[in-house]
């Protein structure tokens, strides 16, 4: 079930266009007011489908949680600004997989936990 609902999503994000990325802090689905105001920036006339990640940090089963809050906040956010969301999904650590790789084997600190910033998003697509 899982590798369908995977396969489900990127069929659904091949047919769209990122328009852009929406990141949060470490261990959080609190929207900033600096990725707000990005957001404010979206076309009015568009629908758009979300995508939410977060890194390695943490057990599997609560990152997949927090992925999909980030989506529900950036959701939420757009709703209150009558902009149109499609559907939204959560993917995981898709980008930090490479780094996967030192789970277990390095010590969790403010140095590692900035550097997977990237990893911490909601990916905002539209349609073609």
């Amino acid at each position: 079930p899982q590798q369908e609902k995977e396969e489900e999503v990127v069929s659904l994000v091949r047919k769209r266009e990122k328009v852009l990325e929406v990141y949060f802090g470490f261990d959080s689905y609190r929207l900033s007011q600096k990725e707000k105001e990005k957001l404010l920036k979206l076309d009015r006339e568009k629908t758009y489908f979300l995508v939410g990640h977060a890194d390695w940090i943490g057990k599997e089963g609560y990152n997949l949680r927090l992925s999909q809050r980030r989506a529900k906040s950036v959701e939420k956010y757009l709703n209150s600004l009558n902009l149109k969301v499609e559907g939204l999904s959560s993917r995981g650590e898709e980008e930090c997989r490479i780094k996967k790789e030192l789970e277990g084997k390095v010590r969790v600190s403010g140095k590692l936990i900035k550097e997977l910033q990237p990893c911490r998003k909601v990916e905002v697509f539209s349609s073609f």
